[in-house]
């Protein structure tokens, strides 16, 4: 089903890119000329805007996104105690920022988040790559993470089976950004 409003700008022969609110409805966006998972993923240059003039050093500063998660076996698994998700639907893509786990000590983090099946329901997926530390030593362990910069969405070009990955390109930008002003005022306990 063509959602209303993809309908309507196409009738009007609109560009139109979309941003479902719930991520696993992309399939309903298919008229659009562009479906993506948030808006952090527009790019207007490649609509024949002018860029945005946000971004720093290849990553945009973000609000920060603070959530928890038990770490295992490289991802993150992302509910709460209670069994709600505390992290929002729209965050989809690599992300960077901070970490701290039980075990003590703040570390830099890169995230790529995206949707897994998991046991006939969808769930957000996230890969985790601890820059600064041994990830071995962080094995079932809870985090608490802050995000504070975003890098790119997702890349599903030529990428069949929907796995997420973080590029070494993404690990490099992460670790130049977290040095800098912008983005290094979260690293304190209070934060956490």
């Amino acid at each position: 089903m063509i959602r209303v409003g993809v309908q309507a700008a196409k009738a009007a022969k609109m560009k139109v890119v979309a941003v479902p609110s719930l991520q696993s409805n992309t399939h309903s966006y298919c008229d659009a000329d562009s479906v993506l998972n948030s808006l952090l993923e527009f790019q207007p240059e490649e609509w024949g805007l002018k860029p945005f003039d946000d971004w720093v050093n290849n990553a945009l500063p973000v609000d920060p996104i603070y959530f928890k998660g038990l770490y295992s076996d490289g991802f993150l698994l992302d509910s709460v105690d209670d069994g709600s998700n505390d992290l929002p639907n729209q965050v989809s893509g690599i992300y960077f920022g901070w970490t701290k786990a039980d075990g003590g000590g703040i570390f830099k983090v890169v995230t790529a988040i995206g949707l897994g099946c998991y046991s006939s329901a969808t769930r957000k997926k996230i890969q985790l790559c601890i820059i600064d530390g041994d990830t071995d030593q962080f094995r079932d362990q809870h985090m608490q993470l802050v995000l504070v910069g975003y890098i790119r969405g997702l890349s599903t070009k030529g990428n069949a089976s929907g796995d997420i990955e973080i590029l070494e390109q993404d690990k490099y930008i992460a670790v130049a950004s977290l040095d800098m002003p912008a983005f290094g005022q979260h690293t304190s306990m209070a934060s956490f």
